[in-house]
């Protein structure tokens, strides 16, 4: 087989051109016909036309397009025809308008595709085709195909794409498959984008169309990023900085081809909700340095023929380099193709195909046997360039190692703030349980100072009634017997009222306890809110807790307006109260010390301010500014947790959400100040 590229001048030159080569009127001449720049589409049916009049049996597939590749260069402003001249393989070439895609895979099966189909070449208008939806289904269906070709490029003058058959004057795909026993196919491609920034997630997307990158608009992240004059240039701006992503394995792009509604992007191929993504730029350096490079070690044969789809972004950015890597796959085999707005690629690795963007795909054919290209020194064309390109050169690599530094630390950031949390999450887990222990453990010591308290009573009254027992079993005695003076029945009398009165009187005290203590207990444990007077339930709790205060030989005040009512939580208040005595029991004095404390509470319309006050050794001036850090406590051999104080500030912040102030100095002792604001 062999390409012959023709560039189009009139239907008289064309039909000599067809003579002269004696191109035959058969299913194996497959001829693409691609134009660049040319506003006129009734021009290219015209050069179509003029074909099938000589040769009605080729198969014809035609593209607009951003720049024909003819010969190892791109050029505009022509049509150019390419001529494949197959002698053992031939072409089937169908079109496609508004079809859905099980209906295009059938017809494919039904019609063209056999068991030799070495290759389909495929075009397809992005404007009105996904292709990629497509090539998914394909490679479910038809693993190991390969697919080439892309997406038509867009003619500026008219602002639209067209593509079309020897049969369909306008269609939204078309498909060539080459069948044969004998052609050899091979495929690859050239990349030479730099990625650079930081790695984005795909956090909203359907099919071509994102919507939002990291949580924002995608549109905001292109213009944060990469400026508002890129966004302003939209979508020819865009294609500076394609958008690069891990495609089944293939390190796959997407260019901008329009702005979207509500700040959304629209993509000239899909990229899946979950992707992720970093920006890149055109690296120079890899430019210059690995397509040589890449193509000595891919070791290709010489080529029949190669057909090349590039992706127009490389026209732009790339300029005369793009022109060098096409001389040299030019200089392996004769080239043919066009400049895309997107590139099917097959990766031979996987079987599967995808859709490429900013990438030059291109596909060696041979019906024969051929040696390996070795390029030779005179090839390396790109030397004469390197002087010229230095300072890109240089700045390309701070950019490439800066955005590498900066993933490396940003991933090391990342993995410390992983561990980070996870220490955090056990603190707060260890907190917790060392503050519901500190809670039961103060309840525990309740229980047992309120047992204590409750002994010396019922052991009175016990002894009471067991007195009481012995002197009725005595006076029945003497009744029994007739011996009873009316002066022993007044004694009776006289100590029966004696013994009941200290029994009611401590069985009184004791009811009293046990109420207080269920009330406290109870409203500690279950922390609902009511509405309880307020000085009444704090005589209560320090009942409660009388068995520590009295070791201590504390003696509390407690100044409050009797008419307080406030709905908020007792057990609260409780243990705010509870925790204060107890940290001036530790801290404030010395064993066997006499103190003072008091309880001040003061209401003015719905604010609640409670002071405490002891008068004991009171908080040095390094201390002071941190009694309220959990675990911090001055006096841990003697039991302190350096809980107690940092339970009350949470209570009144965060329940309350009151203010908690402490004022002390060293020896006169300590003042804690609580403001709530109730509610109505």
């Amino acid at each position: 087989m062999k390409i012959i590229n023709y560039t189009f001048i009139d239907i008289v030159s064309l039909h000599s051109f067809i003579n002269e080569n004696n191109i035959q009127n058969s299913n194996q001449t497959f001829i693409q016909i691609f134009y660049s720049e040319i506003s006129n589409t009734n021009l290219c049916l015209e050069v179509r036309d003029g074909i099938k009049q000589l040769l009605p049996n080729v198969m014809i597939m035609g593209t607009s397009t951003d720049g024909n590749i003819s010969d190892g260069k791109v050029e505009d402003g022509f049509i150019i025809l390419s001529f494949s001249l197959f002698e053992n393989t031939s072409a089937y070439t169908i079109a496609f308008n508004d079809t859905s895609i099980d209906h295009i895979i059938k017809k494919l099966k039904d019609d063209i595709i056999k068991s030799n189909t070495k290759v389909l070449v495929l075009f397809a208008n992005i404007f009105t085709f996904n292709a990629n939806t497509l090539i998914d289904e394909l490679n479910k269906q038809l693993k190991g195909v390969v697919i080439s070709g892309g997406y038509a490029g867009i003619n500026y003058t008219t602002d639209s794409s067209f593509i079309f058959s020897h049969e369909k004057s306008n269609a939204q795909l078309v498909i060539t498959a080459l069948n044969s026993d004998y052609l050899e196919v091979s495929t690859d491609y050239f990349l030479n984008w730099q990625t650079i920034g930081k790695t984005m997630k795909i956090t909203k997307s359907i099919d071509n169309i994102i919507y939002e990158i990291d949580n924002k608009k995608a549109l905001d992240i292109y213009e944060y990023y990469l400026g508002k004059g890129v966004v302003a240039g939209f979508p020819e701006t865009g294609l500076d900085f394609p958008l690069v992503f891990n495609d089944n394995g293939i390190k796959a792009a997407r260019v901008p081809i329009s702005k979207g509604e509500n700040g959304a992007v629209v993509l000239s191929g899909n990229i899946e909700e979950g992707s992720s993504v970093k920006f890149s730029f055109a690296n120079i350096e890899d430019i210059e340095e690995n397509t040589v490079k890449l193509l000595q070690e891919r070791k290709h044969k010489n080529a029949e023929a190669i057909y090349v789809y590039s992706c127009v972004a490389r026209k732009k950015i790339f300029s005369e380099y793009l022109n060098d890597e096409l001389s040299l796959l030019n200089k392996i085999g004769t080239t043919a193709g066009f400049m895309t707005y997107g590139e099917f690629f097959h990766d031979s690795k996987s079987k599967l195909n995808t859709l490429l963007n900013t990438t030059s795909t291109y596909v060696t054919l041979n019906e024969h046997k051929s040696e390996i290209f070795n390029f030779k020194e005179a090839d390396l064309t790109f030397r004469d360039k390197r002087k010229k390109g230095l300072a890109l050169k240089a700045l390309a690599h701070l950019v490439d190692r800066t955005s590498f530094d900066l993933e490396h630390r940003t991933t090391e950031l990342e993995n410390s703030n992983i561990v980070l949390k996870d220490t955090i999450r056990d603190l707060k887990d260890t907190q917790k349980k060392l503050v519901e222990s500190e809670k039961m453990a103060s309840l525990g010591g309740l229980v047992a100072g309120v047992a204590h308290e409750i002994n010396t009573p019922i052991g009175i009254g016990l002894t009471g009634i067991t007195h009481l027992l012995d002197i009725t079993q005595d006076i029945r005695k003497i009744y029994d017997n007739d011996a009873m003076t009316e002066e022993d029945f007044k004694e009776y009398l006289k100590t029966c009222e004696k013994i009941s009165s200290m029994i009611n009187t401590n069985l009184s005290r004791t009811a009293k306890l046990v109420s207080s203590f269920k009330q406290v207990a109870v409203d500690q444990t279950s922390e609902v809110k009511r509405v309880f007077n307020l000085k009444g339930y704090i005589e209560e709790t320090l009942l409660s807790i009388k068995n520590l205060t009295k070791k201590a030989d504390l003696n509390i005040s407690v100044i409050c307006d009797k008419s307080i009512n406030i709905n908020s939580y007792p057990g609260t208040f409780a243990q705010i109260i509870t925790n204060l005595v107890i940290n001036s029991i530790r801290h404030a004095y010395d064993e066997q010390e006499k103190g003072n404390i008091s309880i001040e509470i003061i209401k003015e319309n719905n604010t609640l301010t409670l002071t405490y006050k002891d008068d004991g050794h009171g908080i040095s001036k390094v201390n002071l500014p941190r009694i309220f850090d959990p675990f911090f406590t001055t006096n841990r051999e003697k039991g302190g947790t350096g809980l107690g104080l940092n339970i009350i500030y949470n209570i009144v912040t965060s329940k309350l959400n009151g203010t908690l102030t402490c004022n002390s100095e060293k020896d006169e002792g300590v003042e804690f100040i609580i403001v709530i604001t109730l509610e109505e």
